[in-house]
């Protein structure tokens, strides 16, 4: 006798676009036991049907990159809002990643570019910033091609940024 499929809900955290919710939603729709997975990218809900364990959703969803909320609305407390843009900035690992990205470019701005200096410290610099930036997408785009295969923006934007250092 096998078992009664189920419904369970799941909330989502960390989607950045749409492209982040199709990747998750063919990496569990792939898992065996699933009859059907769907997933709201705006209100971050993944609902999957079927005779799969709710722990391996979750693992599969983890190993994508993503977390799940496990808090319920009575645990929930309010989040102070920041009232800068700083504050909200600093709230966000890909902001805090992407602004020192920014840092570690600027002086290829300045001296390459205003200045016509070039030096390898710079370019060192330069790829620095990028790792350092573009590292989380560049895993993304493994974990999309590893789980769900499919071809996402991260996965452009990976070989976009090859092609880019090795010209």
């Amino acid at each position: 006798m096998s078992a009664e499929p189920s419904t369970f809900t799941l909330l989502v955290k960390g989607m950045d676009c749409a492209e982040c919710a199709r990747s998750i939603q063919n990496g569990v729709g792939q898992l065996e036991g699933v009859e059907s997975c769907r997933i709201n990218f705006t209100s971050e809900k993944l609902s999957v049907t079927g005779v799969v364990p709710r722990e391996t959703v979750v693992a599969r969803v983890r190993e994508l990159g993503y977390d799940i909320d496990r808090s319920t609305p009575a645990e929930e407390l309010p989040r102070k809002q920041p009232t800068t843009f700083w504050g909200y900035a600093m709230q966000h690992q890909d902001t805090k990643r992407a602004l020192i990205g920014a840092l570690l470019v600027l002086p290829g701005i300045l001296f390459v570019e205003i200045a016509g200096l070039e030096n390898a410290l710079i370019d060192l610099l330069s790829l620095c910033a990028l790792v350092i930036a573009g590292g989380p997408i560049a895993a993304d785009a493994l974990r999309t091609l590893r789980f769900s295969r499919t071809i996402t923006i991260s996965v452009l934007m990976t070989i976009a940024a090859i092609g880019a250092v090795c010209i």
